[in-house]
């Protein structure tokens, strides 16, 4: 750091956007302070010189324990331009207002199917952009929201299915179109103002600011089967229109969610290969997850660019080991197969899934031999819990590991990812989703119960707390239609809330600068008078 004039010590410094923590450290202290500054981490130690804090700027304690200052550097001004199209090739031709006479060209790329983007750099978090967008369709249309092409490398990025849902789309019966340009906004009408930098949306002929890409990132951790897809050995027109109820989910959440930094998680009872293999049927209808919670939350895998596969997450098996035997669960198990003789049959003995077990029991004997399982577990100590699901004569249960389960796994890909939980949406029909649906050791999270939920959810949300109840959605529509119901009713929350926070601050800060009012003959001074 130089001393300047003033008689303090200064430096400039070049840090990217984000949230950094410092100390100043002071070497052979001097009446003049002397003194250098040094970005350090809160556990880094020098035999000489010490660590102060900067008195005035803001401070936080680390995990740690130690305590330094922090600054938050905003990312730079830029313009986002989110373009809902057909097209199949797109360029903006723009201008910033005030700087520039002249129009620039940039290519725009497909962040989807049917949604193409540009970055705009801004001199100044004042500027207006001036624009119009020409491009090309070719080969399919999908109402102004299906782009008839995008680049795909199938790897695990939002961009993973543009190609496979357009192919999709055309074979589904999309009308042809021949190639033609195409002019946004038509010629002879005016170009495009977006007033400020940020992230702007334009739909059929409207622009206007994304406020939703303002928000903190959504991850949607939700259900596959009875949710988000249904799915059967032979298609029918039922799984059809399912089909396309899904396919319209995944354009939601390429489209609205995921360019504000959204992820996807898939939260399912099925083992991974069994997941691969949907994928696969479905190649195109469904979007290409962040992250996959298998075997009712006993496994999470996150896929591996370098290998091209589904990698387990080792460090998640780790804290499933607390307290949990499957040698033990096995031998509980076995006895009372042989007790309750035809009634239960495994499913599951753990062999792939070391943290689970799994037995089909007749619903006539379903309390009384899980009763006796979870009895019998307890005196042996080991720790675990006991997951119901799927009603009829015939009942699934899963014993899994005490750490496990699918609200467990949840919360720790949100704090793996930097989620916070309240920006967490938990998605499913059936009992094992209750894990996840309800409240969780860490607090209370937005959840979406499915209109075609099995009775059993219904009944635990009759026993919901008010408080609980009020994070919970229940939409209308059924499966993945009612999953975008949702999804649209969260956000809309979420921004009602922070418009809200907005305006209490407004008022707040009109208060602290309204100048105070001297009354005549009184002392004092008061801030408003009612009249």
């Amino acid at each position: 750091m130089t001393l300047e004039a003033d008689g303090e010590y200064h430096c400039t410094v070049a840090l990217p956007p984000g949230r950094h923590v410092f100390k100043f450290l002071q070497l052979n202290p001097l009446p003049q302070r002397r003194a250098m500054y040094q970005a350090a981490r809160a556990q880094q130690s020098l035999d000489k010189g010490r660590y102060y804090l900067h008195p005035t700027l803001p401070r936080e304690t680390l995990p740690s324990g130690i305590e330094v200052n922090y600054l938050h550097v905003p990312p730079p001004p830029i313009f986002r331009v989110l373009y809902h199209t057909h097209c199949s090739e797109a360029y903006i031709h723009y201008r910033l207002a005030g700087y520039e006479e002249s129009f620039r060209c940039a290519r725009m790329y497909h962040t989807c199917t049917g949604l193409m983007t540009a970055y705009i750099n801004s001199p100044a978090p004042d500027t207006s952009l001036e624009f119009i967008i020409q491009g090309t369709t070719s080969n399919g249309d999908s109402n102004g929201d299906g782009s008839s092409n995008g680049s795909s490398n199938h790897n695990g990025s939002t961009s993973g299915w543009q190609q496979q849902g357009s192919d999709w789309m055309h074979n589904r019966g999309s009308r042809a179109s021949t190639s033609q340009p195409e002019r946004d906004p038509p010629d002879g009408q005016p170009y495009y103002t977006a007033s400020r930098p940020g992230t702007w949306r334009l739909k059929q002929g409207r622009l206007r600011l994304d406020e939703a890409s303002q928000l903190h990132p959504l991850m949607l951790c939700t259900d596959l089967d009875g949710t988000l897809i249904e799915d059967q050995a032979e298609e029918n027109d039922w799984i059809r229109r399912n089909d396309d109820a899904t396919y319209s989910a995944s354009l939601h959440f390429h489209q609205y969610v995921a360019p504000a930094g959204g992820l996807l998680v898939y939260n399912t009872g099925r083992s991974i290969g069994m997941v691969e293999g949907l994928l696969a049927k479905k190649k195109g209808v469904m979007p290409w997850p962040t992250a996959v919670i298998t075997a009712v939350g006993t496994k999470i895998f996150l896929w591996d660019v370098a290998k091209n596969k589904w990698t387990a997450d080792p460090a998640y098996e780790q804290l499933l080991d607390e307290g949990w035997n499957l040698n033990e669960v096995r031998q509980q198990a076995k006895k009372l197969l042989n007790r309750f003789n035809g009634a239960a049959s495994v499913i599951d003995d753990g062999s792939e899934h070391p943290h689970r077990m799994s037995l089909q029991i007749q619903q006539h004997v379903l309390n009384d031999l899980v009763s006796q399982w979870s009895q019998g577990l307890m005196e042996a100590g080991v720790q675990h819990q006991m997951v119901a699901s799927i009603g009829g004569d015939w009942r699934y249960v899963d014993c899994i590991a005490i750490n496990a389960g699918k609200g467990r796994a949840m919360a720790y890909l949100a704090a793996r990812f930097g989620i916070a939980l309240e920006d967490v949406v938990a998605a499913g029909d059936s009992g094992n989703d209750l894990l996840m649906l309800g409240r969780l050791t860490e607090g209370n999270h937005p959840a979406i119960v499915m209109s075609n939920s099995h009775p059993e959810v219904w009944d635990w949300l009759a026993r919901c707390s008010p408080e609980e109840r009020s994070w919970i959605y229940t939409p209308k529509a059924e499966r993945a239609a009612g999953l975008v119901e949702g999804l649209k009713a969260i956000i809309a929350d979420k921004l009602a809330a922070q418009h809200a926070r907005q305006l209490q601050e407004q008022q707040l800060l009109l208060q602290q600068q309204q100048p105070p009012l001297h009354l005549p003959g009184q002392p004092g001074t008061v801030r408003a008078l009612r009249g």
